[in-house]
């Protein structure tokens, strides 16, 4: 039974690293594009681990000639983030107090 038990972990914790490395893969392609010159990025030779790092690209993404501005896409995402929680607040306040004064036969 205590075999049993122990192979089970190990299956799980097997699975769930598995599970980790496909979740985080995109990620970590996302962060080597972010800190690889421009010709490697393009280049045919795929490579995983980094021959060469430069922190230009965040430079040249807040420049104010930039093709997106960041500064812009800052904004709105401010505005709309708080303008969803506003609303959120507004709506979830009335249904909590309308629940909190429902009698409801599970009530404590």
């Amino acid at each position: 039974m205590k075999n049993r038990l122990v192979l089970k972990k190990i299956f799980t914790y097997f699975f769930a690293f598995i599970v980790f490395l496909i979740m985080f893969f995109p990620l970590y392609g996302l962060i080597l594009t972010s800190i690889q010159p421009e010709n490697i990025i393009r280049s045919r030779n795929l490579s995983f681990f980094p021959t060469e790092i430069i922190f230009t690209h965040f430079v040249e993404v807040l420049k104010p000639n930039h093709i997106s501005n960041i500064y812009e896409g800052i904004k709105n995402s401010l505005i709309v983030s708080s303008l969803t929680a506003f609303l959120c607040l507004i709506l979830g306040f009335p249904a909590s107090y309308s629940l909190s004064r429902l009698n409801m036969p599970a009530k404590t």
